[in-house]
């Protein structure tokens, strides 16, 4: 019987994994190509890299935020809650600010007020583009951060967000408003 493309990925996997989490010079190649499959079966790989080098942990954090799954957001959640290495908490929260997990966003949000200025920083830049009116607020809040970087973001999107809203005021007022082309 010849196995399925299905197995064969599975061997790939399976072989990369070992390879990846051996330490013996051949992770950092084993990584690499194990952070290009796209198939779930690389997430409890990407999660079990607890004692591997920095890099390795940040490539898998990156790894994992491609997943929309609750098995790579606890794997993101766990590295948030990391003391070890500042490096891994900035990039997990950099990573979850990217995630189409559902559940990633608040998560996140909940974590403005960490101790960290970059993480605070991060939450702020996630805000940006999608802030809602539920999490205006927030902003608003964050613009009295006790970080100078985080506060004067939050205060930036804040007044962009008051100036992109007149200015689309402004231009529907004018399409349907008094003196509109007809």
């Amino acid at each position: 019987m010849t196995p399925t493309d299905s197995e064969r990925m599975g061997a790939v996997i399976a072989k990369l994994g070992e390879q990846m989490l051996a330490s013996d010079g051949e992770e950092y190649e084993a990584e690499k190509e194990l952070a290009t499959i796209d198939d779930p079966r690389v997430i409890p790989l990407f999660g079990r890299v607890g004692d591997a080098k920095v890099d390795i942990k940040v490539t898998a954090l990156r790894a994992l935020a491609r997943f929309n799954s609750a098995e790579a957001f606890e794997y993101l959640r766990a590295a948030m809650a990391t003391n070890e290495l500042k490096d891994i908490r900035d990039n997990a929260a950099w990573v979850l600010s990217q995630s189409a997990y559902p559940g990633a966003r608040a998560f996140l949000l909940e974590q403005r007020h960490d101790a960290d200025n970059d993480v605070r920083s991060i939450i702020v830049g996630m805000l940006e583009h999608f802030a809602t009116a539920e999490e205006l607020p927030i902003l608003q809040e964050m613009s009295g951060d006790q970080n100078e970087v985080a506060r004067n973001e939050a205060r930036y999107y804040i007044i962009l967000g008051i100036s992109l809203s007149a200015m689309l005021a402004f231009v529907l007022f004018r399409s349907v408003g008094p003196g509109s082309p007809k």
